[in-house]
């Protein structure tokens, strides 16, 4: 009975040690996104009211505290697998931190350009992120090929090719001069493929590489302890209501996730039950989220907490134009 007794003491002891391959995301904390921005050689308006950049928190779990997560409403706990998606917790986090930095640039070039301010982006080619099989062009292109010119065109970012497609038929010929992954040059023919709506296709999606963008003046949004890209449209709310004179929000405390690309459009980032919770709490009566997520937080926001969609620029300055005292109209494209 000793020996087995003592076994069981060790095995509830090493249980609370042992990490298991789970991942516990909860609550975690709301950040005034308008508070992190300073803004250099231009004029700004700190605003009174608060675009809250909401997180979880992320942790690998031991046995009862995976118990624990399993018991809180609040709280997801989830294979390892669905956190790093196959990747080590090292380059997760690596991949966290960049996404971040990108997400303040993006935003930050959003915002400008909704100002009607100068803002360039120029890169290094359109890099290949995927290719749509029934097109020719998957027959001459890979993944992570770079395209750096078309019809002797240079190509810095797909914006460049995109022009130039556009310009042709579909079933006409461009001429491609591409960089594999390893940087060696090749020059391949492609057929162009047709649109439902009857316009040119080449049939890939690809992305600047090395993608820069090039301010009018400086802005920065300090945020270092966060990773991910979630606070995309925060931050680009954030900055239009720093750089302009006037209450975004009309001078309350909002909750916001969700990313932001280079054409204004926001996309889901996931943990949105945990964000909602967080956003609860830090007292906001409005959260947008994009639609992918509205159900989710809809079920965690309780009476208190109104949840909107917003999975444009333009659906979150409409859906604050209905504020009292929101500037937010001013901003909406006509």
């Amino acid at each position: 009975m000793v020996t087995v007794a003592g076994v069981l003491v060790g095995a509830l002891v090493a249980a609370g040690f042992v990490s298991l391959p789970y991942y516990a995301i909860g609550p975690g904390s709301a950040y005034d996104a308008a508070r992190l921005v300073t803004v250099r050689d231009h004029q700004a308006y700190p605003p009174h009211g608060e675009v809250l950049l909401t997180t979880v928190t992320l942790g690998r779990v031991n046995a009862y505290e995976a118990i624990q997560g399993w018991l809180e409403r609040d709280v997801a706990v989830v294979p390892a697998h669905d956190v790093l998606g196959g990747t080590t917790p090292r380059r997760y986090e690596q991949q966290n931190v960049q996404a971040m930095t990108d997400s303040k640039q993006l935003a930050t070039y959003v915002a400008m350009r909704r100002l009607g301010l100068t803002v360039t982006v120029t890169g290094d080619g359109a890099q290949i992120a995927s290719l749509v099989a029934a097109m020719p062009a998957a027959r001459v292109l890979r993944v992570g090929d770079t395209i750096t010119a078309v019809d002797g065109r240079t190509v810095s970012i797909p914006e460049d090719l995109v022009k130039v497609i556009r310009g042709h038929r579909p079933g006409d010929t461009v001429h491609l001069r591409v960089l594999d992954a390893k940087g060696v040059a090749r020059e391949v023919d492609v057929v162009l493929g047709q649109r439902s709506d009857g316009s040119a296709l080449l049939g890939v999606l690809s992305a600047a590489k090395n993608q820069r963008i090039h301010f009018p003046f400086t802005v920065n949004i300090d945020l270092r302890q966060v990773g991910g890209p979630s606070g995309g449209l925060a931050f680009t709310l954030a900055v239009l209501d720093v750089l302009t004179p006037g209450e975004l929000t009309g001078g309350v405390p909002i909750g916001v996730t969700g990313t932001i690309d280079l054409d204004g459009n926001v996309g889901p980032v996931g943990g949105v039950a945990q964000k909602t919770a967080t956003v609860r709490r830090a007292g906001a009566k409005l959260f947008l989220v994009p639609s992918d997520e509205y159900s989710e937080a809809r079920a965690h926001a309780g009476k208190g907490l109104r949840v909107a969609r917003a999975d444009t620029l333009d659906q979150a300055l409409a859906v604050l134009a209905t504020l009292p005292g929101s500037n937010a109209g001013q901003f909406l494209q006509q």
